[in-house]
C-alpha cells in the first residue's frame, strides 16, 4: 500500500467481535465493518457531476437523493479500472450519506478485531489462514461538494 493508503485506511476505534464485508478490490481482499453499510447495489453506470471531490468519480440518484459515488483505489494505490456491470456499490449510511464502488462484495464474516499500535497502518483481521486489511469506509467520505445545493451536501 503507498503512503496514501494508511491514510485513507484509518484504524477503526472500537476493537472486539464484529461484522465484517469481505470484499475484492482490484487484486486484493479487504475487510469492512459491516454497521455503516445499509445496502449493496449493483454497479451502475455514474452520472458526471462538476466540481467534485477527490476521489468522486460521479453521482447516482438512489431514492430520490444524488449521492456521491466514491473510487477508494486512488487512495489504496490501486490501479484505475473502468466500471464493470459485476462491480458493487455500497451504500454508506452516514451523516452525508455516499456510495463506495468495490469490485466485489464476497461474504459477510464475524471477525475479532484486535485493539494494537497501527503506526499508520491498517489493523488487521484473521480470517482462516488469510490476513486481511480492516478499513474504515468512513475514511473514503468525500468532503463538501463544491457547488452542490442538496439537502446533506
Amino acid at each position: 500500500m503507498s503512503t496514501s493508503a494508511s491514510l485513507a485506511a484509518s484504524p477503526l476505534a472500537v476493537p472486539g467481535d464484529t461484522l465484517l464485508l469481505i470484499v475484492r478490490l482490484g487484486e486484493g481482499r479487504f475487510a469492512l465493518p459491516a454497521a455503516p453499510i445499509a445496502r449493496i447495489l449493483p454497479m451502475a453506470a455514474p452520472m458526471p457531476l462538476v466540481a467534485v471531490a477527490p476521489g468522486v468519480i460521479g453521482g447516482l440518484v438512489i431514492a430520490g437523493t444524488l449521492l456521491p459515488i466514491v473510487d477508494p483505489r486512488p487512495a489504496l494505490g490501486i490501479p484505475a479500472v473502468a466500471p464493470g456491470i459485476a462491480q458493487h456499490l455500497l451504500l454508506l449510511d452516514t451523516a452525508r450519506p455516499f456510495l463506495l464502488w468495490i469490485d466485489r462484495a464476497e461474504t459477510i464474516e464475524r471477525a475479532r478485531v484486535q485493539a494494537h499500535d497501527t503506526a499508520g497502518q491498517p489493523p488487521l483481521v484473521r480470517l482462516g489462514d488469510a490476513y486481511l486489511a480492516l478499513l474504515d469506509p468512513l475514511a473514503f467520505a468525500p468532503g463538501a461538494v463544491a457547488g452542490w445545493d442538496r439537502a446533506g451536501w
